[in-house]
């Protein structure tokens, strides 16, 4: 992990000076200045010193730098739901969304399937993009009919559903924000 290079992002972020952060920890311009360039490494105590002068607290500061980890989900593992009738499927592209701000799927509708009769609505929005075949989004009271490279984007509390209308497989990527699937 660079916790200097982040220490340094923070310190910018607050709109601190190095003197002013070395000041609030307890430790000299110069030994901060090599913290965060990596060049030195901070004893557990002088650690702990300067993440309580970001006003940040051990825990925080490293599930801060945990949200930076890059994560690949490769075709073959991706999470999986399958609607009861088969006529639909749903592939999370995101390993793990806990705690993170949008949830993205892969989508397959087979011919005539959907989102169901009934209209969905919730808080938060929704941004898809048909990669092959139509798909037919409702939202509020208007329709749309999404061919491919079509996207949309809408206000999820608008009552809303999607269907297949074609006579072939539709496959889109969609996403979700906040996470509710």
């Amino acid at each position: 992990m660079e916790i200097g290079r982040r220490f340094k992002e923070l310190r910018k972020q607050k709109g601190l000076t190095l003197s002013q952060l070395a000041g609030r920890a307890g430790c000299s311009k110069s030994f901060l200045s090599r913290v965060e360039n990596d060049s030195a490494s901070p004893s557990l105590a002088m650690l702990v010193k300067i993440i309580q002068a970001l006003g940040l607290t051990l825990h925080s500061f490293f599930d801060r730098m945990e949200e930076k980890v890059t994560k690949v989900v490769r075709a073959g593992e991706r999470h999986k739901f399958v609607t009861r009738d088969g006529h639909s499927s749903y592939e999370l592209l995101a390993s793990d969304i806990s705690g993170k701000s949008m949830e993205p799927f892969w989508v397959v509708l087979e011919s005539g399937a959907g989102s169901g009769k009934e209209p969905i609505s919730h808080k938060g929005e929704r941004w898809g993009i048909v990669l092959q075949g139509k798909i037919e989004v409702k939202a509020g009271d208007e329709v749309y009919l999404l061919g491919p490279g079509d996207a949309i984007y809408f206000d999820t509390s608008l009552p809303h559903g999607w269907r297949n209308p074609g006579k072939t497989r539709a496959i889109a990527i969609t996403v979700i924000s906040p996470p509710n699937f």
